[in-house]
């Protein structure tokens, strides 16, 4: 498929993270904080919790968007690498086992 025939995707961006303590204290701050968030990004963002260990943890705040075409362009280009090495590893698995076992 070239890259006419491709088309952006759908992808989720983080946009701010947040530490616990920004989230928490008098409801009217955390509006205040949630109300900044829907200003900045807009009413569709959302927040992901995310747990890194039993002592951290914070918030992320994604969006989703097209892709641009730049962020296409690179796609394809890694796509297209990956699939390049992909078919070099499987080249030399194949001159591996066929030294392993010749064919009589």
């Amino acid at each position: 498929m070239n890259y006419m025939e491709k088309e952006n995707k759908t992808i989720t961006v983080k946009v701010e993270s947040l530490s616990n303590y920004d989230l928490a204290g008098r409801l009217d701050d955390i509006l205040k904080t949630i109300q900044r968030l829907i200003k900045s990004h807009g009413d569709s963002a959302y927040m992901e919790y995310v747990v890194v260990d039993s002592e951290d943890s914070y918030y992320d705040i994604l969006v989703t968007r097209k892709e641009t075409d730049k962020e296409l362009s690179l796609r394809i280009t890694d796509e297209a690498n990956e699939k390049r090495r992909e078919e070099l590893r499987d080249r030399q698995e194949f001159a591996r086992l066929s030294k392993k076992f010749p064919q009589s």
